[in-house]
C-alpha cells in the first residue's frame, strides 16, 4: 500500500498508534510508514527522544500528556516546555494532547494549554 501511495505523490504516511509502538518503528520505516500519531506520553512514548534518533524523516503527533493537561496551568507548563522548545527546533512534530482530549480536564485547562502551545510556536 505505501508503495502505491508514494507513487501517487503522497510522501508522508501515518498509522495510529495507540499505547507504545517504539518497538515496532523500525519494521513501519521498512514498511514506508514515515509518521506515528499520537504519540502517548500515558504510554511511554517520548517525542523527543524519538525526535533524536530518528531526527525529521519520521514525523510525530501527539505526546503532549492528557494528565498534565488535567492537572493544572503548572502542570500544563512543565510538560509543554518539557517538549516543544527542542520539538519546535527539531521540526517534524505537530503537538496534540496524546490521543483524545478526556472530560477531566477542564475548559479553562484546555484554554491555557493552546495559549501554552501557541506561544512557544510564535516565531
Amino acid at each position: 500500500m505505501t508503495i502505491f501511495l508514494r507513487k501517487n505523490g503522497i510522501e508522508t504516511i501515518f498509522v495510529d498508534t495507540d499505547g507504545n509502538p517504539i518497538a515496532l518503528i523500525p519494521l513501519l520505516l521498512e514498511g514506508g510508514v514515515n509518521g506515528l500519531l499520537p504519540l502517548e506520553a500515558a504510554g511511554g512514548v517520548d517525542a523527543v527522544a524519538l525526535s533524536k534518533e530518528y531526527g525529521r524523516f519520521l514525523r510525530l503527533v501527539g505526546n503532549i500528556d492528557k494528565r498534565a493537561v488535567a492537572k493544572g496551568k503548572a502542570d500544563i507548563r512543565r510538560e509543554v516546555e518539557s517538549k516543544l522548545p527542542y520539538l519546535k527546533e527539531a521540526g517534524g512534530f505537530i503537538p496534540m494532547v496524546d490521543h483524545v482530549i478526556p472530560p477531566d480536564i477542564s475548559l479553562e485547562n484546555f484554554k491555557y494549554y493552546s495559549d501554552c502551545v501557541k506561544s512557544h510556536l510564535q516565531y
